[in-house]
C-alpha cells in the first residue's frame, strides 16, 4: 500500500492542473484549524455537537467517541460523490470516485480554536455482500495509474476523469469543512434564553 501511494504522490504533479489531494502519511486527509477567540472549549464542543446532529441522520449512531474534557469528539459519516461526467467512455473507466463513500471526522476542541479533520475514506459498499471497499487512495491511485499510462486521446479522457475526480473529492470534504466553519462562526450558546 505504502508503494502504491509513493506512486500517486509522483504521478500527481503529471496529472493534476492546480489541484492537489492532501497526503498526510501516505493517507488523503482533509484538515482545518477554526480560530474561533470569542468561544470558550465548552462552547466550542457544543457547537461540534450542534454540526453533527445538524448534518447527520443521528448523532447518536454517528459518534464513535466523545470527550468533554479533552474536547475530542470522533465520528463516522457517509455522503454520496457525484460521478464525473467526462466518464461516459468505457475505455476511461476503472474505480469510479463517485457513489456513497464512508469517512471519519474528528474534531479537537481548545480554547478558541478547533481542528477538524476527515479522513479514512472509503467505498460504502455495506449493502453489497460481493464488492470490497477500496480506500480513497486506491481509487485515485487506480485512475492516476490508467491516466498515465495511456497515450493520445485515450490519456487525454483518463486525465480528465482523474482531474474531475480530484475536484470532486476536494469540493465535497473541503465543502463540509467550510460548512462546519460558517456553523461555528454563527454559532451562540443560548444560555441567555
Amino acid at each position: 500500500m505504502k508503494n502504491i501511494l509513493i506512486a500517486l504522490i509522483l504521478l500527481m504533479p503529471l496529472l493534476t492542473i492546480g489541484q492537489d489531494l492532501p497526503i498526510v502519511n501516505d493517507k488523503i486527509v482533509y484538515e482545518r484549524i477554526i480560530e474561533s477567540p470569542n468561544l470558550s472549549k465548552p462552547e466550542l464542543y457544543a457547537a461540534c455537537k450542534r454540526f453533527i446532529a445538524n448534518t447527520f441522520k443521528s448523532a447518536k449512531s454517528v459518534i464513535q467517541t466523545e470527550d468533554e474534557n479533552t474536547g475530542l469528539i470522533i465520528c463516522k459519516g457517509n455522503t454520496i460523490l457525484d460521478y464525473p461526467k467526462t466518464r461516459n467512455s468505457l475505455i476511461v473507466t476503472g474505480m469510479p470516485v463517485g457513489g456513497r463513500k464512508s469517512f471519519t471526522m474528528q474534531f479537537e476542541n481548545k480554547e478558541g480554536r478547533c481542528r477538524v479533520k476527515i479522513y479514512d475514506i472509503f467505498e460504502d459498499n455495506s449493502l453489497s455482500a460481493y464488492q470490497r471497499n477500496y480506500s480513497l487512495e486506491e481509487i485515485m491511485f487506480d485512475l492516476a495509474k490508467r491516466a498515465n499510462s495511456s497515450k493520445g486521446k485515450t490519456k487525454e479522457k483518463r486525465t480528465a476523469v482523474f482531474d474531475e475526480s480530484v475536484s470532486i473529492v476536494n469540493n465535497s470534504f473541503l465543502g463540509l469543512i467550510k460548512e462546519f466553519e460558517e456553523s461555528i462562526a454563527t454559532y451562540k450558546s443560548n444560555d441567555n434564553w
